[in-house]
């Protein structure tokens, strides 16, 4: 719930027990651990294809998901303790790319008991963000006005955040993390909203 408003043949680490997902549940969630798997933005255009968005109750299940249930980790993970090289594992297995995390909470935070959540963006792309960008001019149905931290990954080193829909209102200008939103942490501007961009280097030009 939401209080308020991006095949390996061996792993590293093989932990003794492992999520299992369902994707006719996950796909009627709309709050938990969610993933959203987007296209690069196309040149002449402003934000990514959306190509698939589900939600699961725990991020390791997100994890199970994105790797074709090849990629093991603890049934207890936090979004905060995805390494690259689990990113770079769950490449291998599924050829998703994970390119950003964003947190409900600051500081890279997940409350689940509190139903504090998180948002995964991948892309079928293996070059993730160099010579690419991502974007989406708002957030899910239920997501607007809850994002307060944020973290790039595979290269995204710049994670733009607004606090209104298409690329408008108060910019977060991030480096490849934000542990926090400051002025548009939990904002709720007239009409709701929050946008965000993914990419390598300095601003989009055509985004504000």
């Amino acid at each position: 719930m939401l209080p308020r408003l991006l095949p390996i043949i061996c792993v590293c680490t093989l932990f003794a027990s492992f999520a299992l997902i369902s994707p006719t549940t996950a796909e009627q969630k709309t709050s938990g651990s969610c993933v959203q798997g987007l296209d690069p933005i196309r040149p002449g255009e402003t934000a990514s294809a959306v190509h698939d968005f589900r939600c699961f109750d725990t991020f390791a299940e997100v994890i199970a998901y994105l790797s074709d249930g090849q990629v093991y980790v603890a049934d207890s993970i936090e979004p905060h303790e995805l390494t690259e090289d689990i990113v770079d594992q769950i490449a291998l297995a599924s050829d998703r790319t994970v390119i950003g995390v964003q947190w409900e909470l600051p500081g890279y935070v997940t409350d689940r008991p509190n139903g504090f959540d998180n948002f995964t963006r991948y892309t079928f792309q293996s070059d993730a963000c160099n010579g690419y960008s991502y974007g989406r001019p708002s957030m899910e149905s239920g997501w607007n006005n809850v994002i307060q931290s944020a973290q790039g990954s595979s290269g995204c080193n710049t994670f733009e955040h607004w606090d209104g829909t298409n690329w408008s209102g108060d910019r977060i200008f991030c480096a490849s993390s934000c542990p926090d939103m400051g002025t548009v942490n939990d904002r709720t501007p007239q009409g709701g909203g929050l946008c965000s961009l993914l990419h390598r280097g300095g601003a989009a030009p055509w985004a504000g």
